[in-house]
């Protein structure tokens, strides 16, 4: 979340200068639970960041591996219910336009189904035509197809693709009574 907060307290300043509030969301945190990939504890990040409304921050971020945790892990159903969380919780909201800072692999995987080059931006619309409890359809604009700066990849990828489901073999692999090895006399098993 810090990177995310940084971003948005460099870039957005303007809007911040003119009364815009920026609201914490554990939602929109990347994907794995590596540590770089962690986030720290509220009370590091507000006494850091006093201009950031931490006050909707769901209290179990930022745990990831707990069963506490398990609605931030690194999981395919994980991740897209956040996504899925996280876009009607805007289609709620009376704004006509919101700002979203948040990284790269979370948009890309569980949000948008497009790549985001460092700082790039992008531009949707939610689709109205979405079933409750379905993935979100958004639209992207057509000036931001290669991203705002010009410089994100235009292909686009299966949301929720190279995302880990728990107890199944990683995509590619074989599950292990399907290998075939050898034994130290050379007998294929």
């Amino acid at each position: 979340m810090r990177r995310t907060i940084q971003t948005a307290l460099l870039s957005l300043d303007w809007l911040i200068e003119k009364g815009v509030r920026i609201q914490a969301d554990a939602r929109w945190q990347e994907n794995s639970a590596k540590p770089c990939d962690t986030g720290s504890s509220v009370d590091d990040l507000r006494a850091e960041f006093a201009k950031v409304d931490f006050s909707a921050v769901d209290p179990v971020y930022p745990d990831k591996t707990s069963p506490r945790g398990a609605k931030y892990a690194f999981t395919k159903e994980a991740i897209l219910e956040r996504a899925r969380s996280g876009v009607q919780d805007i289609r709620e909201h009376k704004e006509k336009l919101i700002l979203v800072v948040s990284h790269s692999g979370f948009l890309r995987l569980g949000v948008t189904g497009h790549w985001f080059f460092n700082g790039d931006y992008r531009v949707f619309e939610l689709d109205e035509c979405n079933e409750p409890g379905q993935q979100p359809k958004l639209k992207q604009l057509e000036a931001t197809l290669n991203g705002g700066l010009g410089k994100s990849w235009p292909d686009p990828v299966v949301i929720g693709s190279d995302l880990p489901i728990p107890d199944a073999p990683p995509q590619g692999k074989r599950h292990s009574q399907d290998t075939t090895s050898l034994t130290s006399d050379n007998r294929l098993l």
